[in-house]
């Protein structure tokens, strides 16, 4: 589906945004949107938006990150 390659199934996405507090309240939406979610979860393959930046975050805090040796020089001359 996100390839050129072969038929084009002619989708698009549409996003739906939701204000919590204007429905049951915060909490209680996201006691709520857990259950779904969790199920999808289940699938491989699927991804939530910000789960890879948050793995990368959590990864760069517990082993660094590593930057060559030219931006390192650059860092060092500022």
């Amino acid at each position: 589906m996100l390839v050129d390659a072969g038929n084009r199934p002619r989708l698009g996405q549409s996003f739906i945004v939701i204000k919590p507090d204007a429905l049951a309240g915060r909490e209680g939406f996201l006691d709520r949107v857990e259950v779904p979610v969790r199920e999808m979860l289940v699938d491989d393959g699927v991804r939530l938006p910000g789960a890879r930046r948050e793995a990368l975050l959590v990864a760069a805090q517990a082993n660094g990150i590593e930057i060559g040796n030219a931006l390192l020089k650059g860092l060092d001359s500022a």
